[in-house]
């Protein structure tokens, strides 16, 4: 990756020829050594080497998950793994022996770059098999720079605490913060997240280190800060929430933020980072609702029509689709992702940090939060992402999961809640049907249920993120 002050001052023309170089030299130097674009390409008559850049790439197929990871053979994956290059193609190692010396660890010629450091996996919200994905020396330090970049882009310093309430599990959520910890310096303790210390020790943690910043995914964060407000529990000392690993709408963080006040923060920022784990780092929000800053020098976004797969114009929702442009280990050319970009893409400078970094736009939905359903008027597409924004922004909510099942032929929903304190005397179950059934135009009953029942439900300390809807019926 690039010098970060460089990178920052460059201007949108500059970070376009950035990418095109970049893109260029991928093809031309690596993707000659990749076992399945190489083979995929020489099946299509396209040689590699001879691509130059952008206007090139959509010779290429879109690559999906079920590529990467068939049901039926589980070491496909490694076919995506970059091959190291013969000594022949190494460059030769310059300077003489103090040169060396600097550089001890180092194979000659740099091949360490391609040599395994970690194995992560996709988190495999929706229930499907976690994709592995390979990461080399290389990828671990692009890894700790995207971190250090956010933390440099939120004013983040060595003098601050750092609580990091991410899972722990092999997955770039929880690595890519510690990494910036570590590389920042800064007093940090690596809970591990609800699952391993559980909420009552995370938020003791916060008190003793006197914590300045807590990261986490969105509904652990909503949780532990409506929690210290329903127990008066202060934390003067906080000023900052970073949540990512699941998508966060712009609703639910003016909710978090809220109760961060109520606690008695010292200020109430919250700051979205989106972790796509194909990409190989995550993408920060700079401030809230200026867009996810995708890295320029690391990968290249284009915006796409989900059905189509035609390019969609600047600022036009579709779907996210990632090429990777300084990777080794797993390299993936144009990944369709699933996620919806709401906001499209822009490449204006941002507004707020004055960077002309690429920025996803508005909230990132999911595909797999689209759902047939059988309706008053017949089958329907119906898109759940909205359904969520909706719950989260029902301040008498404190927690709620939605069950979709079948009953006599037909679909229903089942709406399970925890109201706030003081919320169920207004009519709130009433509201909630009316609401979700104009929605969705098919029957809703709601039910209340213990906080107990709803967080085992959610497991909202049991995985690796919440899940929020649940489809029960029969396929």
């Amino acid at each position: 990756m690039e010098a970060w002050n460089k990178l920052s001052q460059m201007k949108p023309q500059e970070i376009k020829n950035l990418q095109e170089k970049k893109l260029k030299e991928m093809f031309q130097k690596e993707i000659p050594r990749h076992p399945y674009y190489r083979e995929m390409l020489e099946a299509k008559g396209i040689n590699a080497s001879e691509m130059s850049g952008s206007g090139d790439l959509r010779q290429i197929p879109f690559t999906v998950k079920e590529d990467i990871l068939p049901p039926d053979d589980r070491m496909h994956p490694w076919k995506f793994v970059l091959e190291a290059p013969s000594e022949e193609e190494q460059p030769k190692q310059k300077g003489g022996l103090l040169s060396k010396l600097l550089k001890k660890g180092e194979k000659e010629g740099g091949a360490d770059e391609y040599r395994l450091s970690q194995l992560f996996y996709t988190s495999s919200r929706t229930g499907g098999k976690p994709v592995p994905l390979v990461f080399t020396i290389r990828d671990i330090e692009n890894l700790k720079e995207a971190g250090n970049r956010s933390f440099n882009m939120w004013g983040f310093s060595r003098d601050d605490s750092v609580v990091n309430a991410f899972s722990f599990v092999p997955n770039i959520s929880f690595w890519q913060q510690f990494h910036a910890t570590m590389e920042l310096g800064a007093t940090a303790l690596q809970t591990g997240g609800g699952r391993v210390i559980g909420a009552e020790r995370i938020v003791t943690v916060m008190q003793n280190l006197e914590a300045q910043v807590l990261m986490t995914f969105p509904g652990y964060a909503d949780f532990l800060m409506q929690s210290l407000v329903f127990f008066n529990v202060k934390v003067p000392e906080l000023e900052a929430i970073v949540v990512g690993m699941e998508d966060a709408p712009q609703v639910l963080l003016d909710r978090i933020s809220k109760n961060m006040e109520k606690a008695g923060a010292k200020d109430s920022r919250v700051y979205r980072t989106y972790f796509l784990s194909e990409a190989k780092v995550g993408w920060p929000e700079c401030s809230p609702g200026n867009g996810y800053h995708v890295h320029p020098d690391h990968a290249l976004v284009e915006i796409v029509d989900p059905e189509t797969g035609e390019p969609k114009g600047e600022k036009e929702p579709g779907e996210i689709v990632v090429t990777n442009l300084d990777a080794r280990g797993t390299v993936l050319l144009r990944f369709k992702s699933g996620d919806i970009a709401t906001g499209g893409i822009t490449y204006e400078p941002c507004p707020a940090c004055g960077r002309a970094f690429p920025r996803i736009l508005g909230d990132i939905d999911k595909k797999h939060y689209y759902y047939e359903l059988n309706t008053s008027e017949g089958k329907k597409n119906l898109d759940f992402n909205n359904i969520r924004r909706k719950l989260f922004a029902y301040k008498e909510l404190s927690q709620w999961y939605l069950e979709i099942k079948n009953e006599d032929g037909g679909d229903k929903l089942n709406l399970k809640i925890f109201p706030a304190q003081g919320a169920g005397e207004n009519g709130l179950e009433e509201k909630l049907k009316s609401d979700l059934s104009g929605e969705t135009g098919i029957p809703v009953d709601v039910e209340n249920t213990s906080i107990e029942d709803t967080l085992n439900r959610i497991g909202m300390e049991k995985g690796i993120t919440e899940k929020r809807i649940f489809d029960l019926r029969e396929n």
